[in-house]
This record gives C-alpha cells, sequence and structure tokens, in this order.
C-alpha cells in the first residue's frame, strides 16, 4: 500500500511539459528520418518501396506524437508536418525538425 501511495505521489508530480519531452524527440527524430529518407530517394540510393514503408513508419509516429501531446508549439510543428505529402523535400521538413529540436531543448529545462 506505501509502494502504490509513492508512485501515485511521483506520478502527480509529473507535468505535462516532462511528459512532453520524450514524444518531442521521438517526433523530431521520425521527422528527420522522413527528410533523410526523401533526400536518399532523390538520389536514387534507396528503393521507392523501402521508402515508401519508412514513409508510411514516420507519418505512423508523427500522428502517436500528435495525440499525445499537449505542448501546443511542438504539436503545432507535428500537425504541419502531417499535413506535407509524403515525398516532401528535406528542405520543407527540415524547418519542422528544427523548430521541434528547440521545442524539446525548451522542454529539457523546463
Amino acid at each position: 500500500m506505501t509502494r502504490l501511495l509513492l508512485v501515485m505521489l511521483c506520478l502527480s508530480g509529473c507535468d505535462a511539459a516532462s511528459s512532453d519531452y520524450p514524444v518531442v524527440g521521438e517526433a523530431r527524430t521520425s521527422a528527420a528520418e522522413w527528410a533523410k529518407i526523401n533526400d536518399l530517394v532523390g538520389r536514387r540510393e534507396v528503393t521507392e518501396t523501402y521508402a515508401r514503408h519508412m514513409r508510411t513508419s514516420a507519418h505512423d509516429e508523427l500522428a502517436k506524437a500528435h495525440l499525445a501531446l499537449t505542448d501546443a508549439a511542438a504539436k503545432g510543428e507535428v500537425a504541419a508536418l502531417l499535413a506535407l505529402p509524403p515525398d516532401a523535400s528535406p528542405e520543407r521538413i527540415q524547418p519542422h525538425v528544427d523548430r521541434l529540436k528547440q521545442a524539446e531543448d525548451r522542454l529539457a529545462v523546463s
């Protein structure tokens, strides 16, 4: 009983910002991988089948992150990424990756 109480107290002390931190990092990583895949497609270094699988995987991870996030700025960046076409250029994806990194850094210090 005491352990359960301690766990509940610890969990109640976690704020939304700290729970968003790992989700933002995962979203940033998924978006960066998506940009890299699209770069490799442009250089004809991966097959379209592989690219399609990786793009779908990135989109699925971003959709999960969007549902989980409470930080408005990070959630907005993920929404913007989800609105991009699967074959978006790395140059269109990268600014969102950069802003997710900024959100991640901000959440790390809060």
